[in-house]
């Protein structure tokens, strides 16, 4: 592209630089495209509806981290949401049946075999102790977006929280 056409095209959109990440946005911005900050004397036509404020905040236009660290996402951009919840009834349910193999071969003096399921038995139950985490998927069109939280319940939280902020701007905009 000459230098000529490239000019003739910034020339064409009037933008501004965000003061708190340096990046070049459009000059009518009310909001960083890129770090969420909101300039001044920016007038809103409306406050977003807040569905959830942690660990995720869930606003009727965007999903983002309290933090500010990460990816916002723009609630028109969600195609798909999901949650994951690892299980916990199927490691409870292996390491029992592990104990119940020890105590089986150590009463038939398998002592070998005996110690390997006592081993077992006893990684599953750790397991089972350590999956406390859930997470969030959000799928768009320019790839998923994968939250991860140390709380079980988070991940469902956050989904229905995404669900229900997508289906009120449905409503609201049918078009």
């Amino acid at each position: 592209m000459t230098a000529e056409v490239q000019t003739a095209l910034e020339g064409s959109v009037e933008t501004k630089e965000c003061p708190k990440c340096a990046e070049t946005v459009k000059a009518k911005a009310t909001v960083c495209r890129f770090c969420n900050h909101e300039f001044e004397g920016s007038i809103k036509s409306s406050e977003p509806k807040i569905y959830l404020e942690d660990p995720l905040k869930v606003t009727s236009q965007k999903v983002y981290p309290v933090s500010g660290k990460g990816t916002a996402v723009r609630l028109k951009d969600i195609q798909r949401v999901g949650a994951n919840v690892p299980p916990k009834r199927g490691l409870k349910r292996g390491a029992a049946t592990f104990v119940v193999l020890a105590a089986i071969s150590f009463a038939l003096n398998g002592n070998v075999f005996g110690g390997f399921c006592v081993v077992m038995a006893i990684i599953m139950f750790v397991q089972q102790l350590t999956m406390w985490d859930s997470s969030v998927t959000l799928s768009t069109a320019s790839g998923p977006v994968v939250w991860t939280f140390n709380n079980r319940e988070h991940g469902p939280i956050v989904k229905a929280a995404v669900q229900e902020a997508i289906s009120d701007s449905a409503e609201l905009d049918p078009a």
